[in-house]
């Protein structure tokens, strides 16, 4: 096997193994507009698209993680482009990767799995919410740095649980979550305290704990005012509101107009109409005009209270400002609140109009809801045949890869042992032609001593004579075994010069007169012998076959050996005719 033979399977092991190095290319960091995440998130609700290529750059310059570029775009998904199903999907992507598994940052999969409870609340998948914020409550439980995050994701399960039936529960989940969290004095602990409270306030409300509930949404107003009147006691707030005090006011204006909302609906379900207007009235000096969510959220109560001119008021703007066309399950309140407000003036028509409504729209809610369960579902079983597929193809490159080598180096071994093979046989005719030289040299100074000596060489037909008379008088040829370096050896002469001499007087090669003489012999047996076999013939004429000996037969007289025999005694007969 040649070198260009080797290098033909050596190239492809190469070029297999450069398959499973290939490296990313990394752009070149050219760019004036660094990639910054605050900015990115702070703007992503007006340029969401901004942010998407924000996210996309850092990931190329490598700012941040494939996971974490996974998650921020997750976001930006939600909140920007309002594409909650998306925003699951990309997420559940992730967390059903191999990489997923891999991932050390336990504050990005706790935000991970934060963002995939609050996405399913907002598609009523109550199930995915207790189940995503479990998983996170388990990640940090007993973590201190996690105390905040911990508490919120208790409320988040024991509020759900609650919305499910196990209210009992649920409510015993949210009650130790705000006993936890409700004495610490930090700007991120007093958001989480005011969103747990308000949580707890609405259970004990469905659950007709009225008192409770008034009780809790008074703590936290007082907790909202004392914040508000001792800010410098809160550090990290200090440092948010000198970058942009204006948020913090809305913030807080808005948690107030919440607390007051739960305030008037928690005594409109003791009938206490005189507060609960004490309270609408504080939160118009509040609310902004532009977020029709709390009004929504308060036409159930006030149709309770029988506050008519506000409902009729009231309820043109919000179908107006959310649009008719809302799958949601605040409007499908809103439209049984309507259908109650339509029957208490005996407008049957009407209510039964609104009651029809709401049915179609929570109808509608459950059909979207299981048809994007049923395409996260379809995209799981995608995803887990993508990771089949993919660990099946990487299973056969491997398994591709060994047999490859495996062959390479079998060729190569194969290839190895071809050359030493050739060698060997190269040095074994240099041994052979080393030997005849030497005899040849010899030879040849025998016959220079001879010569000085006076002696006269043997002509070609003289040597000729003498192997003529050994080959009729010994019949060397009888033995299988001999061969043109014995008969050298018997007339005193090179085996080289021999073959010469008896192609030149013969006009044939030493193997073919060899077996004339075989022939002739086995011509000679037949004629006195002719029921000898044929293995009686090979063993009289030094053959080692029987097709050795039948075709030399052939060749030379043209006839098998039957056939011979058969002429020979047809031509006997003939004879014999002719004398008689």
């Amino acid at each position: 096997m040649t070198l260009r033979s080797l290098a033909f399977f050596l190239i492809p092991i190469l070029l297999l193994g450069a398959c499973h190095s290939s490296h990313p290319s990394v752009p070149e960091d050219d760019d004036d507009q660094l990639y910054d995440e605050p900015y990115a998130m702070a703007n992503f609700l007006k340029e969401p698209r901004q942010a998407m290529l924000l996210i996309d750059s850092a990931f190329e310059a490598q700012n941040i993680t494939d996971e974490r570029r996974q998650y921020l775009k997750a976001i930006v998904m939600y909140n920007g482009f309002s594409h909650p199903d998306s925003s699951l999907l990309m997420c559940r992507h992730l967390v059903e990767s191999d990489e997923w598994e891999e991932v050390t940052d336990t504050v990005l999969i706790v935000d991970v799995y934060s963002l995939m409870s609050t996405v399913a609340g907002t598609l009523n998948r109550h199930v995915d919410v207790i189940h995503y914020a479990q998983l996170a409550y388990d990640l940090v439980h007993g973590n201190p740095v996690f105390s905040v995050e911990e508490n919120d994701f208790l409320s988040r399960v024991g509020r759900t649980q609650a919305f499910l039936g196990q209210k009992e529960e649920g409510l015993e989940n949210i009650k130790q979550a705000f006993d936890n969290v409700k004495s610490t004095k930090s700007w991120p602990a007093l958001m989480t305290t005011l969103n747990i409270g308000r949580k707890l306030a609405n259970t004990q409300r469905e659950m007709n704990q009225y008192n409770e509930a008034l009780q809790t949404i008074r703590f936290l107003i007082n907790r909202l005012e004392y914040f508000y009147a001792h800010t410098e006691e809160f550090a990290d707030l200090q440092a948010s509101m000198r970058q942009n005090r204006r948020a913090v006011d809305d913030y807080v204006n808005y948690m107030r107009v919440r607390c007051y909302g739960g305030m008037v609906r928690t005594f409109a379900g003791i009938g206490a109409r005189d507060s609960a207007l004490y309270w609408m009235n504080l939160m118009d000096k509040f609310k902004e005009s532009d977020d029709p969510q709390i009004v929504l959220n308060l036409i159930p109560s006030m149709v309770k209270l029988h506050f008519d001119d506000r409902v009729m008021e009231d309820f043109g703007d919000v179908i107006q400002a959310i649009g008719s066309d809302t799958l949601d399950l605040e409007y499908v309140r809103l439209l049984e609140a309507m259908s109650d407000f339509e029957r208490n003036r005996n407008n049957w028509r009407a209510s039964n109009d609104y009651l029809r409504r709401a049915s179609d729209v929570r109808d509608s809610i459950e059909q979207e809801s299981y048809r994007s369960q049923l395409t996260d579902q379809l995209t799981i079983y995608q995803l887990h045949d993508e990771r089949t597929n993919r660990i099946e193809a990487e299973g056969r490159n491997r398994r591709l890869f060994f047999v490859s080598a495996s062959l390479s180096l079998l060729l190569l071994l194969l290839a190895m042992i071809g050359v030493a093979l050739r060698i060997f046989r190269s040095l074994k005719v240099l041994r052979r032609v080393h030997d005849d030289t030497r005899i040849e040299l010899d030879e040849a100074k025998q016959k220079i001593e001879k010569l000085s000596k006076g002696y006269v060489p043997e002509t070609p037909e003289q040597l000729y004579e003498r192997i003529m008379e050994v080959m009729e008088t010994k019949r060397p040829y009888t033995d299988q075994d001999f061969d043109i370096p014995q008969l050298a050896s018997m007339v005193r002469s090179n085996r080289t010069y021999v073959s010469k001499v008896i192609n030149r007087q013969s006009g044939m090669n030493f193997r073919t007169w060899l077996a004339k003489y075989r022939i002739n012999l086995v011509q000679q047996y037949l004629k006195e012998n002719p029921e000898a076999s044929l293995d009686e013939l090979c063993v009289i004429a030094g053959y080692a076959s029987k097709s050795s000996l039948f075709r030399h037969f052939k060749s030379i007289t043209g006839y098998t050996p039957v056939n011979w025999l058969i002429s020979q005694e047809e031509e006997e007969s003939e004879g014999d005719s002719k004398e008689s």
